[in-house]
């Protein structure tokens, strides 16, 4: 059965600040410089003259590991690795934490009795079975950001994950996007999506890109050139013809500038999981 009620209280201490007493979800202890560095470093990708962006194989490559297949219960969907945590006295990271869209993580609005993460390859498999694992939802409903934990040494392979867009930064309209997940019409394949940004979100704040999204993407990450992470897939909002007719639409990104947010700055708060 996966817990929904876990409350830790933990240190966190970012580069030159005092550590931090909050009441969070995760014990996040450690991560802080991990965090600063990741958030602030551009991706190392080659490039040409004539090339002068990353091409989007090269991005795909990099942020590829850290995509993992979610099953929760009879419902499908993508989440990634944003976080590690690391024992309130130190040491080695010992859990893990993905981000992922509500929806996934509550299909029917409940905790699923169920939950299992694989990775693209297969070589990594994460079960409520095998592991602790803790699923919550993080702000309000509409925000649908959902917040898993699992109780595990990260692999060797995942320790540098792909860094967050800061909250202070903002993707210019206009810019290319792309995004991974797992569709259900690719079966536990891991698929590429790819679009320009065509507009904002204010409530909750997001994206809105001009490409597609179908069953299973939900909660897969959307990115820049750069390898930037900088929203959550959330859904896809068709333009309808009448009451029957789809044409192409948007896709809705939520930013993950929340999720940066509150590591960065709402450290006081009390996160509260999803009963």
């Amino acid at each position: 059965m996966i817990n929904s009620e876990r409350r830790l209280t933990t240190r966190w201490s970012r580069p030159g600040q005092p550590g931090l007493e909050f009441g969070a979800i995760l014990a996040l202890a450690g991560r802080a410089a991990h965090l600063e560095a990741v958030r602030h470093q551009a991706m190392k990708l080659p490039s040409t003259p004539s090339t002068p962006q990353p091409d989007w194989t090269d991005v795909v490559d990099f942020i590829r590991p850290f995509v993992f297949r979610v099953e929760a219960g009879d419902f499908g969907g993508s989440a990634f690795l944003i976080a590690f945590g690391r024992p309130k006295t130190g040491g080695e990271p010992d859990s893990l934490m993905f981000a992922t869209a509500r929806h996934v993580t509550m299909p029917s609005g409940q905790v699923p009795a169920t939950l299992r993460l694989t990775s693209h390859d297969d070589s990594t498999t994460l079960t409520s079975t095998t592991h602790k694992c803790f699923a919550y939802a993080l702000g309000p409903a509409e925000f649908d950001i959902g917040l898993i934990t699992v109780d595990t040494h990260p692999p060797d392979h995942l320790l540098e994950i792909p860094p967050l867009l800061p909250h202070s930064r903002k993707v210019r309209q206009g810019a290319d996007l792309a995004w991974l997940g797992y569709p259900g019409l690719a079966g536990s394949k891991l698929s590429f999506f790819s679009g320009v940004l065509s507009s904002y979100l204010d409530h909750p704040p997001g994206y809105l890109a001009d490409g597609v999204a179908i069953n299973g993407v939900s909660g897969g990450p959307a990115f820049t050139r750069e390898g930037h992470i900088v929203g959550i897939v959330s859904s896809y909002l068709p333009n309808w013809l009448g009451k029957t007719t789809a044409l192409p639409g948007l896709v809705t990104l939520i930013s993950v500038g929340f999720i940066d947010y509150w590591m960065d700055q709402v450290l006081s708060q009390e996160i509260r999981p999803t009963a």
